[in-house]
């Protein structure tokens, strides 16, 4: 795909917000996470802060002043990192507290090699996936939708103009998940379990500074089609008799390990309350499952701190009961399987909570890059960076974004086609236009299309701008291949958002989205001109390097609606599609409604427009078509002309 890269000059002013983390007070995060501060007790009791980057499957942690480090198992301490000679990164043996490391001839920012980073993603995700299945469940997803769009008649809608939802989907209608609350005899809870349930389940939170509940959150996301509710359940108290929380909390241990034998022994007590049969396992009996009888979600929320060692101890992640195996309810009954765990601390924040569901509720996939050479779609969506939001507290989530939303059943989506002018109207808003985005499909190929939809800033904790957010999706990508080269194996992002500025930060790691991302009058980026086109930069081209035709301009000021002009008449990269085989009613030269003969086509074209012609044969005369058209086939010959 031609998406040339303009490199402006870089001022360099790198605000950052930076956040340090007291292990005893706050919840650390299960999402992605970029220079993360956690304070950390050495064990001659010196506390020390290390600053670090990454995800579940790979991070990086460093000094404040930058110098590498790694935990040490042996000493249970943070010491200075050295590459060993195949590439990975070490501990010296030396406590960061002990020596400066300019006495050790260190260098700043160590990094274990490419090969090495990739190879430990690679084998902490194939155990996660085992646990999760999360790239079958999305894959499965995809082709269903697909298979709905297939199947249903152009333009086929529900009631309301709601696209249809997979089959057996769990985002639409009344959901609900368990969060179990877990303290210990020598770490008792100090959150209210009350604070607890209303941060879940509250119509008109606001405590610690969150914009609204979890369900408040999916419910505004959705439109009102989902609302996801959580049972919770008292704190089920670990006693020391049994175990003291040092024992699940060993960050000499696997943090999977760990919590799989936490939550199995808290259930295990919780299921032998002399209450549990009569007031307990009652409220059960709303849980949503699955067709193997597991509860969609299990919310995990435990007392006190987490060790502050990455990927040991109870560090926060979701996975699965993958090693005490799924968990009955009651005999026969619902099952606790996927999870997601973390400590509860001092305070809440919605972010990490809302993007862990979308795992295992709605089945989304990870939208960043698992690899750290890139922000993947950043703030733009919940699967992403958009979990903290742009102040990076969590407090106030970004957006699901539009290719998520109609994976999810919640969207009304207008498939253009190029043979008439077409005013769009986007919404971010709650309304008749919110989760209402435009959609131009690459002829022939389901899964490549460009998605339009509008994002508003209400405030300065919420989005970064206002404007037209465009969406070049390829659902058989990933997103955590970067690569701008036009390419034909998908060797590239699966949801690329179009930057109006032509920057390419995403992709090039240097920052997480800002406000002339979006398309709007006045963008004040260099040589931005209101368009989007195959002529514009960046261009509109497919993947594969081919002119789309798709032409949107005119983008009006920033507001929470906004409107556009899709396809100009007369505008040289418009597409008009004929398709023998359509036989459905009101053609119009769209990839939905196509014309059924090459002769309506031509008529409906102006001049420099492209005709995609479907394979088949077109028994008539084109002799005579004298505009200056481009002609081209989709899907193989199509034969054109009278015996």
């Amino acid at each position: 795909m031609n998406h040339p890269i303009q490199r402006p000059v870089l001022w360099l002013v790198l605000l950052l917000a930076v956040l340090v983390i007291s292990l005893a007070s706050v919840p650390m995060q299960a999402a992605p996470f970029r220079d993360l501060h956690i304070t950390f007790t050495q064990p001659d009791g010196t506390q020390i802060v290390v600053v670090g980057t990454g995800d579940e499957f790979y991070a990086a942690f460093e000094t404040v002043e930058g110098y590498s480090v790694v935990f040490d198992p042996s000493l249970h301490a943070y010491c200075f990192a050295q590459l060993t000679s195949d590439g990975r990164l070490d501990s010296t043996g030396v406590q960061v507290h002990h020596r400066h490391p300019s006495n050790l001839g260190m260098t700043k920012h160590l990094r274990s090699t490419p090969a090495q980073r990739e190879q430990q993603i690679r084998n902490r995700r194939q155990v996660w996936q085992q646990g999760m299945e999360n790239e079958k469940r999305w894959g499965e997803r995809k082709a269903a939708l697909q298979q709905v769009e297939a199947q249903a008649p152009a333009g086929t809608q529900l009631p309301g103009g709601i696209e249809s939802a997979p089959p057996g989907t769990t985002t639409i209608g009344q959901k609900t998940g368990l969060t179990l609350l877990i303290d210990f005899d020598d770490d008792p809870a100090t959150m209210p379990q009350s604070e607890i349930f209303n941060f879940l389940n509250g119509d008109n939170y606001a405590g610690y500074g969150n914009s609204g509940s979890v369900k408040q959150y999916f419910q505004n996301a959705s439109g009102g089609l989902l609302t996801y509710s959580n049972v919770v359940t008292i704190y089920i108290r670990i006693p020391n008799s049994l175990h003291h929380k040092s024992y699940y909390n060993n960050t000499t241990n696997d943090d999977g390990a760990n919590a799989n034998l936490l939550i199995q022994d808290a259930l295990t007590i919780m299921k032998a309350l002399p209450n549990y049969a009569t007031d307990i396992l009652p409220t059960f009996n709303n849980l949503t499952v699955d067709a193997n009888n597991f509860v969609v979600a299990l919310n995990v929320f435990y007392a006190g701190g987490n060790g502050g060692v990455w990927s040991y101890g109870l560090w926060p992640h979701s996975w699965s009961l993958y090693d005490v195996g799924a968990q009955e309810l009651s005999p026969g009954g619902k099952k606790v399987y996927r999870y997601q765990i973390s400590n509860i601390g001092s305070t809440l924040a919605i972010g990490t909570f809302c993007h862990e569901n979308g795992h295992m509720l709605c089945g989304y996939p990870d939208l960043y890059d698992y690899t750290g050479r890139s922000f993947g779609a950043g703030l733009y969506c919940l699967m992403a960076y958009g979990a903290y939001g742009p102040d990076g507290s969590g407090n106030h989530p970004g957006l699901i974004c539009a290719y998520l939303k109609r994976a999810s059943g919640w969207a009304k989506t207008t498939d253009l086609g190029g043979s008439s002018a077409v005013t769009a109207t986007v919404s971010a808003t709650a309304g008749t236009n919110l989760n209402r985005f435009y959609r131009y499909q690459k002829p022939g190929v389901p899964t490549e299309y460009f998605l339009v939809e509008c994002r508003y800033q209400a405030s300065a904790a919420d989005f970064w701008g206002s404007g037209v957010l465009i969406w070049h999706i390829d659902e058989l990508g990933n997103n955590s291949t970067v690569n701008l080269n036009t390419n034909s194996s998908h060797d590239n992002y699966e949801a690329t958002v179009m930057q109006a500025d032509n920057r390419w930060d995403l992709e090039l790691d240097w920052d997480d989205g800002d406000g002339n991302d979006l398309y709007f009058e006045g963008n004040p980026a260099p040589l931005y001109d209101n368009s989007f086109s195959d002529s514009t930069a960046p261009s509109a081209h497919w993947w594969d390097g081919s002119a789309s035709g798709v032409v949107f301009k005119n983008f009006g000021a920033s507001a929470a609606t906004m409107s556009f002009t899709i396809g100009i008449p007369g505008s040289t990269n418009q597409a008009v599609y004929v398709n023998q085989s359509y036989h459905g009613g009101n053609p119009d030269g769209s990839l939905a409604a196509p014309f059924p003969t090459v002769t309506q086509g031509y008529q409906a074209a102006h001049a420099g427009n492209t005709i995609y012609i479907f394979s088949g044969s077109y028994p008539e005369s084109i002799l005579n078509m004298n505009k200056p058209l481009q002609l081209r086939t989709v899907n193989g010959t199509a034969r054109i002309g009278t015996p």
